[in-house]
């Protein structure tokens, strides 16, 4: 069975630990895809989530992961952080992470 698929694509998952298993089910369906955490934010259900971008070759510019996000059903409307998402939104998304595993390890 063939299945195209257009890159980058983007997904979230409440959890960041998902991202190493996700990262291990596209490795196995294709070896050279990457993926990387881009930002934390609110999705379409308004509840804030890791999203991630999966992409092929070298990194997608910021039109093509804004475009992938919002496909995904990334909230553009309420961002949390309407900056760049190589950078302000990936350290923003580490330090709520940080601040997460926090509050995880509190309770």
């Amino acid at each position: 069975m063939k299945v195209e698929i257009t890159l980058p694509v983007a997904f979230c998952a409440e959890d960041y630990h998902e991202f190493k298993y996700w990262e291990k089910v596209f490795q196995k369906l294709n070896p050279k895809l990457k993926v990387i955490e881009v930002a934390f934010g609110p999705s379409e259900s308004s509840i804030c989530v890791y999203w991630a971008v999966v992409y092929l070759g070298q990194k997608p510019d910021e039109k093509a992961v804004r475009a992938a996000l919002v496909s995904a059903g990334w909230d553009s409307q309420n961002e949390l952080h309407a900056a760049d998402v190589y950078s302000k939104l990936k350290r923003r998304a580490r330090k709520n992470r940080k601040l997460m595993e926090r509050r995880q390890r509190l309770k």
